[in-house]
């Protein structure tokens, strides 16, 4: 497992831009030094979309790094980026979260047709109805079945904030 001062003699990280740069070193090839040192680290994966750096034929997530970098230990769990940029790892924009709480700091799915996240058209008998529904602890919560479409938002929005806290993203 990488240490902290394993990271801080190979890279430099900035918490205001959340950028790693990589130090020079003597114990590796002079042509290595002078093509890549102080220059940002990292490459963006195309499969997650996340900042990776390559340390000892290992990837790590830079997000993890710059948690370590300043704190001095590993994250418990799992780190949320408060804005959902994955690639925008200032410290100021992440945050310790459980599971539970990184889903709920996410955008509606790209599929929605009703334009608010937790809310879907919903046939009740013969009518159409607006169906508002959250997760708690993997369980799916009805909240209530609703004729105009801003009840069941305003529903779903009181719910996530009671649920989620300053996770909630409506």
């Amino acid at each position: 497992m990488l240490t902290l001062e394993t990271l801080k003699a190979r890279f430099n990280y900035d918490p205001e831009t959340g950028i790693f740069t990589r130090i020079m070193r003597s114990d590796v090839r002079p042509c290595w030094n002078s093509r890549y040192a102080d220059k940002p680290a990292g490459t963006i994966s195309a499969t997650t979309g996340y900042v990776n750096l390559n340390i000892d034929k290992r990837l790590y997530r830079a997000h993890r790094l710059a948690w370590l970098y300043v704190y001095g230990t590993w994250p418990d769990g799992e780190l949320d980026h408060k804005n959902l940029d994955r690639l925008d790892n200032r410290i100021s924009n992440l945050r310790q979260a459980t599971s539970g709480q990184n889903r709920a700091n996410t955008r509606k799915q790209s599929n929605n047709t009703s334009g608010y996240k937790g809310v879907t058209r919903f046939r009740y008998g013969n009518v159409y109805k607006w169906r508002a529904r959250i997760n708690k602890n993997r369980t799916e919560i009805v909240l209530g079945y609703y004729d105009r479409l801003e009840e069941a938002h305003n529903a779903y929005s009181n719910a996530a904030q009671k649920f989620y806290g300053e996770f909630a993203r409506v």
